[in-house]
This record gives structure tokens, sequence and C-alpha cells, in this order.
């Protein structure tokens, strides 16, 4: 199990970054990079040879290229689209037990009154990621890819604080990596992976994921599980940090670009296959969100690439 340590207690400058359209049959060999690259795979197949290491990324997989090692790539398993960054913070091997003292860094944080809730100060190990050499995004895959769309455009924008937030949309991928990681090594006891949510919250939660594509009313859903609609949107906002309406338009909106980045739908078929029956509503809440409208977003969907 390869795994690297990596310090931001800076923001990291990004060298390059872009999204490749890799054909069948496509390889990029012979590469040593003087920097540290991030590679996250949005579509098909990439075979990856890091130094003595294969790795074969699925849809929502990274993995980590050291600077130094020779690294080939490969489209031999079909087409296949990746994000890719390459930036200036070296990721070391990680030293024995550092997994350990970063789940410690957890444990231990203070705690703060019922009433509110204060952020700790930030520590010079709260700065640490542990990092796999292959990772799987799991649930934060659609945020990892949304993240990279945004900093995508934020490099084509070339606005007077461009490379600031391309730092600060770098640095968030690589955090929540870092999550990925650790949870992933099941180091974490499962109360730090997500907090065990109330048992009414995961039944809404159930239920909006099984009907998101049907018109909902929360009401009718605080009726179905017999408590007030003002207590289930207090108790959901307490546990996921939104409330029942906010959750079902992101879920809805996240829907509808999958539709997009997978089948042959156009915008107004996959707003509806999401559950909206508003395709203005739609397009001003999608721009919203992604900061792009849909019609921006399929477009980039479409290129051919986006170097």
């Amino acid at each position: 199990m390869v795994e690297y340590t990596l310090d931001l207690s800076r923001l990291p400058s990004v060298l390059l970054t872009g999204h490749s359209v890799c054909p069948d049959g496509w390889s990029l060999t012979g590469r040593v990079l003087d920097e540290t690259e991030v590679i996250v795979v949005y579509e098909g197949v990439l075979h990856c040879d890091v130094g003595e290491n294969s790795y074969y990324l699925k849809e929502g997989e990274a993995c980590l290229v050291p600077p130094g090692e020779p690294v080939d790539q490969y489209a031999d398993s079909g087409p296949c689209r990746f994000f890719y960054a390459h930036l200036d913070s070296p990721i070391r091997p990680a030293a024995s037990g550092v997994r350990g003292q970063i789940v410690s860094n957890y444990l231990n944080r203070p705690t703060s009154p019922a009433a509110f809730y204060f952020l700790p100060p930030v520590s010079p190990g709260d700065a640490l990621l542990c990092l796999g050499g292959q990772m799987d995004t799991g649930r934060y895959k659609n945020e990892i890819f949304t993240l990279f769309q945004r900093l995508l455009l934020e490099r084509n924008h070339q606005t007077i604080h461009s490379s600031l937030m391309i730092s600060l949309e770098l640095s968030q991928i690589l955090v929540l990596l870092g999550q990925c990681w650790i949870q992933q090594a099941a180091v974490l006891p499962p109360v730090l992976e997500r907090r065990e949510q109330n048992r009414l919250v995961q039944d809404a939660l159930l239920y909006l994921n099984s009907n998101f594509a049907s018109s909902i009313r929360i009401s009718e859903l605080a009726s179905r599980l017999q408590v007030s609609q003002q207590y289930l949107a207090r108790l959901f906002k307490a546990e996921t940090g939104m409330s029942p309406v906010q959750y079902l338009n992101r879920l809805r909106v996240e829907k509808a670009k999958e539709s997009m980045r997978t089948n042959a739908v156009n915008i107004s078929e996959a707003a509806i296959a999401a559950g909206f029956d508003n395709i203005y509503y739609f397009s001003r809440l999608f721009k919203r969100m992604e900061g792009m409208s849909p019609s921006a977003y399929r477009a980039w969907l479409n290129s051919k690439s986006n170097q």
C-alpha cells in the first residue's frame, strides 16, 4: 500500500492543470516530472504506471505521481477522460504512524458548548494530509469533479485573482482526497467518518434519494415520518448542514449533471429526469450552484479537449 504525506501549511502553486480526452489506444510514456501530479478519472479507465506501481483508475478514482518517478499512461481499455493538476508542493513517503497521529488530532480536538459551535484553532498537524498512491473518491466524487470544473473555468477566465482561486480549489480537492484515504484505509472510527445520524434523518435521506424524480413536498415527507415539518427541518439541518429543500435541490442538480455526462439527453430531458418541472428554475438554480449555466456545462462536456 503506497502512502504519502503532503503539507498544506501554505497554499500550493498550481503549475499546470487541465482535462484530457483520450481515445482508445492513446498513450503517453517516458515522463519524469519535477513536480507532483494529481490525476482524477472522470470517465472510462486510465492505466497509470508510476514507478514500480501499476494503477487501473476507474471513474472517480485518483492517483498521485511524486516528483522524480517515471510515469506512463494508457487508455488501453477504451476511451477515457481525466482531470490533472501539477503542483509545487512535494509529497513524501509517509512516516510510520503518521495516519495514527492524524486520527489522534481528530479524536482530541476540543469540544464546544451545545448551543454554539466554534471552530478550534488550526494547529500545524491540521495541515498535514495523508494520501494514498491510488484513492477512491467515494461520496466526494461529484464534489471533486465540480471543483476541477471550477478550477478549469477560473484558469480560462484569467481574472486578477485566478491564481489564488485555483490554489484554493486545488487545496479543497487535496483535503477531500485526504479524507477519502483516511476513511479508505479504515483507520477512522465510524463516528469520525460521519457522525451517526438520527434515525429520522436517515429515513428522510433514504426517501429523498429514492424519490428525487417525483414531486416531493417536505410537508408530506414530515407527515410520512409522523413529525412536524418544523421539527424535521430543524433536525435535518443539524445533521446535514442544509435544509431538506436545499438537499433535494443539490441532489437533483447532481442527478441532472450525471444524466448530461453519461446519457445522450438534452438539458430539458436531464432536468425533467432529475425531478425539475420548470426548466427556467432549473437553469437559475444550476448556475447558482455550479457557477455556470447548464448549456455552458453541456458545451464543456462536449468539448474534445479543455487544454
